[in-house]
């Protein structure tokens, strides 16, 4: 396992350990056996519980932290609510990076860049400079050529 979780799940371990018995009775003891079992027991972070709390700790911290918040601590009327939540924001996602969407951009625009070519690359057609001497004298003496 990375260092940075190993280092992260001993951060959440404290904060765990720091919580009430109500909180933590509320987290399977599996999962918090898993971050006991997973911790760098080495790491001694030095965690600020009051105003810099989130600069404290590690990011990974924050987003487990954030997921037993969102799977075990909140009512599930409350859980519901930020499921659907995110189900919106990865719609949203989706919608913006959706395969179909980009080959189709590419394809409008590689279709204008063609078109905007075709339209630069009209061949003009010049006459030959005997051709047009020819011309000259031939108009000259009013002969039609054929």
């Amino acid at each position: 396992m990375e260092e940075k979780y190993t280092k992260a799940f001993k951060e959440v371990y404290i904060i765990l350990n720091r919580s009430s018995k109500e909180e933590l009775i509320k987290v399977p003891k599996t999962f918090v056996e898993f971050i006991e079992s997973n911790m760098d027991r080495d790491y001694n972070p030095q965690i600020d519980f009051s105003d810099n709390f989130e600069e404290s700790v590690l990011e990974e911290t924050l987003l487990i932290l954030a997921l037993i918040y969102r799977d075990y601590l909140i009512s599930k009327e409350e859980r519901a609510i930020l499921l659907q939540d995110e189900e919106k924001q990865l719609e949203e996602l989706k919608k913006s990076y959706n395969i179909e969407n980009l080959f189709k951009k590419r394809q409008q625009e590689s279709e204008e860049s063609s078109s905007n070519i075709e339209q630069q690359l009209t061949v003009i057609k010049e006459e030959k400079w005997y051709k047009k001497l020819l011309n000259k004298i031939l108009s000259v003496f009013k002969i039609d050529k054929k």
